[in-house]
């Protein structure tokens, strides 16, 4: 029986593909360090061997897998196929959700890996691509799925954050003054478009009661029937000011925004907060006194309907 509250990270780095992956998949697996059991399998540890042998022993709820695919196939260093439809590799992750990150999987392994007895499975139909120095946007709106099931939410709703993740990086480029803003929205809208969802739409990984956001981010709902619930972002400053967007996925229009929290990684500074806007369920936020290059979380509280 599969653990809740345990995650097993897979990152190969064997190509320059593989290396961006492996970059941002750590950011993804740092965080759950923070709320689940975390082992990560990285670099020329990633071997079917080590991987298929760390799914029995650790006996992880929620997988996340980088690397290669093709329609049929999960691949890591030296295109090393670690599983294919229809192969018994596949039963390897019965009682999982997982977490496929290479491109053509969600065609056929994803749905034959969820018909074989995993819980749910996410994966891409098409060739996921990158605007390279722009990458951001393209892998945390993959990590929103992982970063939504580390902190308690279900599946169907970690699909529906990734979505929002997608939506908010192609309004953010599509509005850009960056003339290359609608080609890097085109891609997106691509990656987004490919992505897709097997399983239980209920299913969840985290031990209840962990994690910072409870199921459905809800916080409390008031007698006069409004909601004080939270939301989370995570991004990596281009300097030292970004301007972040972080949706609450369980109201449908902001009041009032309540708290702001700010995590830096590496912790750099005194990050301080400036202007502040709402648009719907969705708050703007100023950052100033981070630094290029720190990853920067935040976490918001509002109340709404």
């Amino acid at each position: 029986m599969p653990k809740r509250g345990v995650a097993l990270f897979v990152r190969p780095d064997w190509d320059p593909a593989m290396m961006t992956s492996y970059y941002y998949v750590g950011l993804a697996m740092d965080y759950a360090t923070r709320r689940m059991t975390v082992t990560d399998i990285a670099g020329d540890e990633t071997t079917k061997a080590n991987i298929l042998g760390a799914l029995e022993t650790v006996d992880p709820a929620f997988v996340y897998l980088s690397g290669h695919g093709t329609a049929d196939s999960y691949q890591v260093i030296d295109y090393e196929r670690v599983m294919e439809t229809c192969q018994e590799e596949v039963e390897s992750l019965i009682g999982r959700v997982v977490l496929f990150k290479c491109c053509y999987a969600g065609i056929s392994l994803a749905p034959d890996a969820v018909s074989k007895g995993a819980v749910a499975a996410f994966a891409n139909t098409e060739l996921f691509s990158w605007w390279e120095g722009e990458e951001d946007g393209f892998f945390f709106s993959v990590n929103a799925i992982s970063d939504a099931l580390v902190n308690g939410l279900t599946t169907s709703e970690a699909m529906d954050h990734s979505l929002a993740t997608w939506n908010e990086w192609i309004d953010y480029w599509l509005t850009s003054e960056d003339p290359w803003g609608p080609a890097i929205a085109a891609l997106m809208i691509e990656d987004r478009d490919g992505q897709v969802f097997f399983g239980d739409p209920t299913a969840t990984v985290a031990n209840p009661g962990k994690g910072y956001h409870r199921v459905k981010r809800q916080v409390a709902t008031l007698f006069d029937g409004r909601t004080v619930a939270k939301g989370i972002a995570i991004y990596k400053c281009p300097s030292a000011m970004v301007y972040v967007t972080v949706t609450i996925p369980n109201l449908n229009f902001i009041e009032e925004i309540l708290n702001i929290q700010i995590h830096t990684k590496p912790e750099t500074g005194c990050p301080t907060l400036g202007n502040k806007s709402i648009n719907e369920n969705v708050v703007g936020i100023t950052i100033c006194g981070v630094a290029d290059g720190v990853t920067v979380t935040v976490e918001a509280i509002a109340i709404g309907v």
